[in-house]
């Protein structure tokens, strides 16, 4: 079947298993970005040819002096071809960037971009690290090929066989993933991977499955799992000896950490490890700044066969909380820069902008849905609290006991919207009863929910007793979010005040991320709530591994053991309540059918016990992320693409105008 036809079909599939993202007026219009999966394609569309390959001048002397190929042996033999919005660029230079410690994120398209296809909802598919074609015309079986000659950034070849080591030994090794993750499974049955030759590999299962499936599948692999590095920390290619002593050196108990330490998954670590993505880490943190630096054996050029990136070095400054961050932006010592999700900051960095004309300010849309989420452990250690929480009239007094509409005006400029964790409207899944479920702000209703729940003793301050007659107080923990939830102190003592207002007293903690990670991972917290709502990226409804809020995966910081239950097939975790059951089944019929009809049909159900029960409560629609840009700084988008919509305008293609 040729090419042509399986993108056709594929991006038939894709507009049948997606919704649209909303551009309301008040965001500023995207700049598209060109991309040709081949020099042939890009030929074929713009009349142009790419003669001859160019590189950036540090790699010229690299080259010259022995220590890399040339750059046409280190690109693919097709390379992808991108065109930036402000055109052609120029080599060199760093952008300084700054991020809140202990560890920045990683400053990489390739982790949000190196799927099998791009996908911009409004364009359609653009292959990336290969080409994604279904093989059986019902969806039980898809090819997977990738681009023949791409290689790691240490010049391993880039082959099927990372995708096989991937499958065999890592996502079936029980010792390395305990509970197989959703996104393998289709119907309860886990996908099949074999390999067909280097450049190729079939996904398969017994029930159809959309094109999502296989794509999430390639992102693990390829961001994670260069099999030639990693199988020097695996048992089944190293000697059991030479890998205990290893480890030992390592400072480490199990070969298991040791490996997952080297897995390096999002670059912050371990200069050692391979990547595709356009830069890779050179000095990790504690260093500072933490430094980035091209991948010379990166596979995309631009429209006249440069080979990006443009930029030479990513220089990111740790800082310890949100004010140095806006501190350091106001200075004018970041060139790219979240400045928050809120809007405190955003009239500041306006008039900055008219003022001074050095930084450039937008709203990037994003494809979350919410301004911020609240999260009670439904699976909590403590039955008492356990019992409360899942009792969904708690939920929905809680929801009732928010008074949204201050916290719009005293956090959010007053532009936003009540609303529950929802699609958006105007997509195809949208749901308008679970987006404005209980988000009225009513105290009396709130108070007769927590009165018929039994909750209807209270101490002399108030606070209402809960059965076993201690009081009912929750610690609520949040994270900063890597600078971008600024309002995280402000927001969590409204909520707390709100909720006082009804009888339930909240203490909050704002810790670091490890210690975050750490808490939920054990199940060791009562509610969390954090910025945005995590895991619901627009896109992503169909694929696996979306709808932490409507069903449960592993960002279902309410329900883990639920979700360890299903990912488990109920050999760990706690079996969810009839009503989720029914949610998963639901779901799984939305994502496994190929008829618009019938996916739609099954969402509304799927939304439907979710506006029954309230799984999480949501707070407001999202301001968008306040996006600040050295004004010199080109090739830069003014609207993000988000995860499943693409990237961050491929950085890149950044490059510094004269």
């Amino acid at each position: 079947m040729n090419r042509s036809r399986n993108m056709v079909r594929l991006l038939r599939q894709s507009l049948c298993c997606s919704t649209l993202l909303l551009l309301v007026p008040a965001f500023v219009g995207a700049q598209d970005t060109g991309r040709w999966a081949t020099p042939a394609d890009f030929t074929k569309a713009t009349g142009n040819t790419i003669v001859a390959f160019g590189e950036a001048p540090m790699l010229q002397e690299m080259v010259a002096q022995g220590l890399l190929p040339p750059v046409a042996e280190r690109l693919p033999d097709e390379p992808l071809v991108v065109r930036g919005a402000d055109g052609i660029g120029t080599y060199g230079g760093r952008l300084r960037l700054v991020a809140q410690g202990p560890v920045p994120p990683p400053f990489n398209p390739g982790m949000v971009d190196t799927m099998m296809a791009e996908h911009d909802f409004g364009v359609g598919l653009h292959p990336n690290v290969g080409w994604i074609e279904m093989m059986d015309d019902v969806g039980k079986e898809w090819l997977i090929r990738l681009r023949p000659g791409m290689k790691w950034s240490n010049g391993d070849p880039f082959t099927a066989d990372d995708a096989l080591f991937w499958y065999q030994d890592i996502a079936l090794n029980t010792d390395l993933t305990p509970a197989l993750g959703g996104y393998l499974k289709v119907a309860g049955e886990v996908m099949r991977l074999e390999k067909l030759d280097d450049h190729s590999y079939k996904l398969s299962a017994s029930q159809p499955f959309d094109y999502a499936r296989p794509r999430s599948a390639i992102w693990y692999f390829s961001n994670v799992f260069p099999s030639n590095y990693l199988k020097q920390f695996h048992p089944a290619y190293r000697d059991s000896g030479e890998l205990d002593k290893s480890v030992q050196e390592a400072g480490f108990d199990t070969w298991t950490q040791l490996f997952l330490d080297r897995a390096d998954r999002h670059q912050v670590r371990n200069p050692d490890f391979p990547t595709i993505m356009p830069f890779k880490i050179k000095n990790p943190a504690p260093a500072t700044p933490v430094v980035y630096t091209r991948n010379p054996y990166y596979h995309v050029v631009d429209e006249v066969g440069n080979q990006l990136p443009y930029i030479d070095e990513l220089h990111t400054t740790i800082v310890q909380n949100a004010e140095t961050v806006n501190l350091k932006i106001l200075a004018g010592e970041v060139d790219w820069a979240y400045a928050g999700s809120a809007g405190s900051l955003y009239p500041l960095l306006k008039e900055a902008e008219a003022r001074d004309q050095k930084i450039t300010v937008v709203r990037w849309r994003e494809a979350e849905t919410n301004a911020a989420t609240i999260y009670f452990n439904m699976n909590h250690k403590d039955p008492v609290l356990k019992e409360i929480f899942q009792d969904k009239r708690f939920r929905f007094a809680v929801s009732y006991g928010l008074d949204r509409e201050t916290i719009n005006e005293l956090i959010y400029l007053g532009v936003l919207e009540p609303y529950q964790v929802a699609p958006l409207q105007g997509g195809r899944f949208y749901h308008d009863r679970l987006a404005h479920t209980a988000v009225e702000y009513d105290v009396e209703r709130a108070n007769r929910l927590l009165d018929e729940m039994g909750l209807d003793q209270k101490d002399d301050e108030g606070i209402r007793l809960r059965p076993d007659g201690k009081k009912l107080f929750i610690t609520m923990i949040t994270f900063p979010m890597w600078g971008s939830f600024p309002e995280a102190a402000e927001l969590g003592e409204i909520l707390a005040d709100n909720l006082k207002e009804v009888g339930i007293e909240i203490n909050l903690r704002i810790m670091d991320h490890a210690l975050w990670d750490e808490r939920t991972k054990a199940n060791d917290f009562d509610a969390f709530y954090g910025g945005g709502t995590w895991g619901l990226l627009e896109g992503t409804y169909l694929s696996g591994t979306g709808l932490p809020h409507w069903t449960t995966t592993h960002l279902s910081f309410h329900a883990l053991q639920w979700n360890l239950w299903k990912d488990s097939d109920g050999a760990m975790g706690e079996q969810p309540p009839p009503a989720m059951l029914d949610a998963y089944a639901a779901y799984d019929a939305a994502k496994n059918s190929f008829d618009a009809a019938e996916q739609e049909r099954y969402m509304k159900q799927v939304l439907d016990i979710a506006a029954d029960n309230l799984w999480t409560v949501g707070l407001l629609t999202k301001f968008g992320r306040v996006m600040v840009f050295n004004a010199k700084l080109a090739n830069v988008p003014t609207v993000n693409r988000n995860w499943w919509r693409g990237d961050k305008g491929r950085p890149e293609l950044y490059y510094w105008k004269e």
